[in-house]
């Protein structure tokens, strides 16, 4: 089964319209989508979701999120150009194997 990860920024309040694009197809194909649960695009996304009646929705929390825990991520997220589950699991995987990603 295949996911899609969404994450946006708290202050934002309009979903760009590429997103919404990558959602429908989302959608269309089934895949599970990984949403947090944060004010401003995730919970944009998730009333969006629920307004659908769209059930394969996966909502996570990562807790308490430390400035340094932020920039960490960020850093991540940038070096390893994360926009799927699966980037998010090819960089674990070269963090904690020192594999190269795709292997």
């Amino acid at each position: 089964m295949r996911k899609i990860f969404i994450s946006g920024s708290i202050s934002s309040k309009e979903i760009p319209q590429e997103v919404i694009k990558s959602v429908d197809d989302s959608r269309k194909r089934n895949y599970t989508i990984l949403i947090g649960d944060a004010k401003g695009i995730d919970k944009n996304i998730q009333d969006m979701l629920k307004a659908d009646n769209y059930k394969n929705v996966e909502v996570y929390h990562v807790g308490p999120l430390t400035e340094g825990k932020r920039n960490i991520i960020s850093a991540l997220m940038d070096e390893y150009e994360i926009k799927t589950a699966e980037d998010i699991q090819d960089a674990l995987k070269d963090l904690l194997w020192g594999a190269p990603s795709g292997l």
